[in-house]
């Protein structure tokens, strides 16, 4: 188990760092500069402001990628419970219910910057993120777990 849940944080974190790297490249061969800092051209679009506020870079790129664990976690384990298509059923309603719905409980919110309490009065806090990634990674990490010790895995193939 502790094989398989290594394997899929090492999956989700190779495929980040990958596109940021691509991102770097394809940044600096056109001839641009690979910052951290906002431009009018990004900041206006989204939020009607010159200015992006403090962290919010910091923040699209961190809680994607524990969302995309927490999600692949989770995903890993119920498809080990309930079969593989249980996983994939799982996953799209939580998504796709944090499209709809918003609260912290559905972790898919996080991810949306709009949502962000950086530029939302009331949104979710970067806090609240990362706790609710963590509770997801955690409860799937254990019930995973208990369920693997418990499954006679040679009798189902």
């Amino acid at each position: 188990w502790t094989g398989k849940c290594v394997w899929n944080i090492l999956s989700v974190v190779v495929y980040y760092v990958l596109g940021w790297l691509i991102l770097a490249v394809v940044t600096i061969l056109l001839g641009g500069s690979f910052t951290l800092q906002t431009t009018p051209e990004l900041a206006g679009p989204i939020l009607q402001s010159e200015q992006m506020p403090t962290g919010i870079l910091m923040s699209a790129i961190w809680l994607p990628l524990l969302c995309s664990i927490a999600l692949s976690l989770l995903q890993m384990t119920v498809m080990m419970i309930l079969k593989p298509i249980g996983g994939y059923i799982v996953v799209t309603c939580v998504v796709t219910a944090s499209a709809y719905f918003y609260t912290p409980f559905l972790i898919g919110n996080s991810s949306m910057l709009l949502r962000s309490d950086l530029v939302m009065q009331g949104g979710v806090s970067l806090s609240e993120s990362i706790l609710s990634y963590f509770i997801v990674i955690v409860i799937s990490l254990l019930a995973g777990y208990l369920y693997f010790r418990r499954s006679d895995l040679l009798d189902k193939s």
